[in-house]
């Protein structure tokens, strides 16, 4: 946890450990958004699909949105310029059932080479295990104030 740099992403990271059962996943029942209070802009939920659709934003939250200069909420993930790496990494958490943590990724895609994000993801099952979501908490920063 100690490689997770900013407080909504220690947040979730920490509420997704305390909220396994053993080798059980939480569900997304037992998440309550509230946990996160002021870094609340930077969640995102990501459903997972049954069998052969694409991963979609169920919810981005308004620090994502303006960051992109658009809400990708309903959109999949592929809509995302250069998505293929965040595709990737969310297919190898829900493979794996286990959260992943990518840190100070530059958003020169989208012509903002000055801002780069680090983002956490852990995943969710649903009442049959099966990984059914993921959440995520985004949080970009200025390359200048390094």
């Amino acid at each position: 946890m100690d490689d997770i740099a900013w407080p909504g992403g220690r947040i979730v990271f920490q509420w997704w450990c305390e909220a396994r059962r053993g080798t059980s996943l939480p569900t997304r029942a037992d998440f309550s958004p509230t946990i996160l209070g002021r870094y609340l802009s930077g969640i995102c939920l990501v459903t997972v699909p049954e069998a052969g659709g694409a991963l979609r934003f169920r919810l981005a939250g308004t620090g994502i949105a303006r960051a992109l200069g658009w809400d990708p909420t309903g959109h999949a993930l592929v809509d995302l310029p250069a998505a293929k790496p965040l595709v990737d990494r969310c297919c190898w958490a829900v493979e794996h059932r286990s959260p992943y943590l990518c840190c100070d990724q530059p958003l020169s895609v989208l012509g903002k080479g000055y801002l780069t994000h680090s983002s956490v993801v852990v995943p969710l099952a649903d009442e049959s295990g099966r990984v059914a979501i993921l959440i995520g908490h985004v949080h970009f920063a200025s390359s200048f104030s390094r």
